[in-house]
């Protein structure tokens, strides 16, 4: 058995014969910025994504209540305190949060639709039946929020049929 001289296998040597040693340390850098860019994307991607299916429910339930009745179809207030409670854990949205919302982070607009006041879609909306619409716009406050990446505001619409005419 042939035994290699102790002068062709050093440490740190690369076998053809060139010096290795950083290698790693400068490969590891010039890949862990873009890893850590791509990190933040999928961490702000997480973000519009809760926010999204969070101010869409709001919308639903704010909806869904106001499309009690006539009376009820432009309750601002209660429309407004639905939709904070389903937003509840967002980002700026924590158990003390408060608001009117008609200015700020959370903005919540309940409108009656019928024949004599149409909405933007048309009289009525459904069948030239009074329905609600809720518009919930939330802002979403700037974590990384990495430029031209993703949207700055969520706005969701819901139209509800009106269930009990009187």
């Amino acid at each position: 058995m042939k035994q290699h001289p102790s002068s062709t296998i050093q440490q740190g040597r690369n076998p053809r014969g060139g010096k290795r040693d950083g290698v790693a340390m400068v490969e590891f850098g010039m890949t862990s910025v873009v890893v850590f860019l791509m990190l933040l994307v999928t961490f702000d991607f997480g973000i519009y994504a809760s926010s999204f299916l969070a101010i869409q429910n709001a919308s639903r339930v704010a909806a869904l209540r106001n499309s009690g009745g006539l009376e009820s179809a432009d309750d601002q207030a209660t429309a407004c305190s639905l939709a904070i409670e389903q937003m509840r854990g967002l980002p700026g949205i924590d158990a003390s949060f408060t608001s009117d919302c008609s200015s700020g982070l959370v903005v919540v607009t309940s409108e009656l639709c019928d024949a004599d006041s149409p909405c933007a879609e048309g009289a009525g909306g459904f069948d030239s039946d009074p329905s609600v619409k809720v518009v919930v716009r939330y802002t979403l406050p700037d974590l990384f929020h990495l430029p031209n990446v993703g949207p700055g505001v969520i706005a969701r619409a819901t139209h509800a049929k009106v269930r009990a005419i009187s």
